[in-house]
C-alpha cells in the first residue's frame, strides 16, 4: 500500500509540474528541497512529511484535502477493515 501511494503521488506531482509549466528545478526550489530530491520523489522513492506536502500542493494549486481523500483515506479504511474497525 505505501508504495502504491508514493508512486500514485509522485506521478500526480509530476503531472501537475507538467501542467504548470514548472521544470523540476523551479519546483525543488519553490518548495525548497534539491533537485535529485524532487526527481526521485515523482518516481516514488519517498514519502513526504506533512509540511513538505503542503508547500508542493501550495506551489501546484492542489487542494491539500483532494490529495487526502485521493490518497491517504483509501489506505486508512482499508487498514482499519483489515483490523475489523469501521471509519
Amino acid at each position: 500500500m505505501e508504495k502504491d501511494f508514493k508512486r500514485l503521488f509522485g506521478e500526480t506531482m509530476q503531472e501537475a509540474r507538467k501542467k504548470q509549466n514548472f521544470t523540476q528545478r523551479e519546483l525543488a526550489e519553490i518548495v525548497g528541497v534539491s533537485v535529485v530530491y524532487w526527481r526521485d520523489l515523482e518516481h516514488g522513492k519517498y514519502n513526504v512529511t506533512w509540511m513538505l506536502g503542503l508547500r508542493i500542493c501550495a506551489a501546484l494549486g492542489i487542494d491539500i484535502d483532494t490529495m487526502r481523500d485521493t490518497y491517504a483515506l483509501p489506505e486508512v479504511r482499508e487498514t482499519a477493515e483489515i483490523m475489523g474497525k469501521k471509519l
